[in-house]
């Protein structure tokens, strides 16, 4: 079973093209969650509780390497865990999916629209979305909250 792996309860999905046809139409909240704490819990189970209302998988959509690795490598945080332990993590909070995508300069140079357009929307299909007032994405960090809507 390339590219997914079953973690318990949870599945840790490499790249969209390994999405299992259960996660299209997820409720997904995308982010680093480097270390999971608690402001990262709070919106990852608010995230459980909205798929759920919507009868619907909750995922999480991360990066890796972490996107400032490559954007700006001399200021790039030290990891806190690996993609295991951010998994078990995760999966304590009740999400049914991590998707990692690999961050490289093709992702990040990706158009805000484009991304949701072929990422969010034809790849995923997601029902619900679920970020951080001060989440930024695309080429050059230009999407944000008023892209997505």
């Amino acid at each position: 079973m390339r590219g997914r792996e079953k973690h318990d309860d949870m599945h840790i999905i490499r790249g969209l093209g390994n999405l299992p046809p259960r996660f299209r139409g997820a409720a997904i909240t995308i982010g680093n969650f480097d270390g999971v704490h608690r402001g990262h819990q709070a919106v990852i189970e608010t995230l459980c509780l909205r798929a759920r209302e919507l009868k619907c998988p909750s995922l999480v959509m991360t990066f890796e390497p972490h996107p400032a690795r490559l954007l700006y490598p001399e200021r790039a945080p030290r990891r806190i865990t690996g993609v295991r332990g951010k998994a078990r993590w995760m999966e304590a909070c009740g999400l049914d999916g991590m998707l990692i995508l690999h961050f490289d300069h093709e992702l990040a140079s990706l158009a805000p629209e484009y991304f949701v357009q072929k990422i969010l929307v034809e790849g995923l299909a997601i029902q619900d979305i679920l970020i951080g007032h001060d989440f930024r994405f695309g080429a050059g960090g230009k999407g944000n909250l008023d892209t997505l809507l």
